[in-house]
């Protein structure tokens, strides 16, 4: 049997995943950036519940998590950890989240973004994309999405 799937975004039902840029954050006293990324992260984490309940209820079989769901999470100098203070009510919400797909029997997944070149030939780009499979697989983990495509 065949499983329609859904990739990331939504045009027209009213759930939307919220993202900024490691400029914007930089203006913020560092006392705050913690809080309002994990403001974000917690939006995100509210957005793929509701992601999920809308494929259940509308008959869509999996979903493709956005591999932003936490906003500047690997970035090198505004990034954060989701065990740090800020970061773990962000874990416990996606654990929710994934609780839900698996209920649904809603299939996770992942795509990392363009930058991601593990077979690049400039050590910083491996380096910082190895970073980010990892960000996606601890992700993946909490949610207990099944796959990660990866492009060569």
């Amino acid at each position: 049997m065949a499983r329609l799937g859904l990739c990331c975004t939504f045009r027209d039902a009213p759930i939307k995943f919220r993202t900024t840029t490691a400029r914007y954050v930089s203006t913020l006293a560092r006392a705050a950036r913690p809080r309002f990324l994990n403001e974000l992260a917690m939006h995100n984490a509210d957005a793929l519940a509701q992601a999920i309940t809308w494929c259940a209820g509308h008959g869509i079989g999996a979903f493709r998590v956005n591999s932003g769901v936490l906003p500047m999470y690997t970035h090198p100098t505004v990034g954060w950890k989701l065990d740090s203070a800020t970061g773990r009510g962000v874990a416990a919400a996606l654990q929710r989240a994934g609780a839900l797909a698996r209920a649904a029997e809603i299939r996770l997944s992942f795509h990392p973004d363009q930058f991601v070149v593990p077979g690049s030939l400039t050590p910083r780009v491996v380096d910082a994309s190895l970073t980010e499979l990892e960000y996606m697989g601890e992700v993946a983990t909490l949610i207990g999405a099944e796959q990660l495509t990866i492009h060569g």
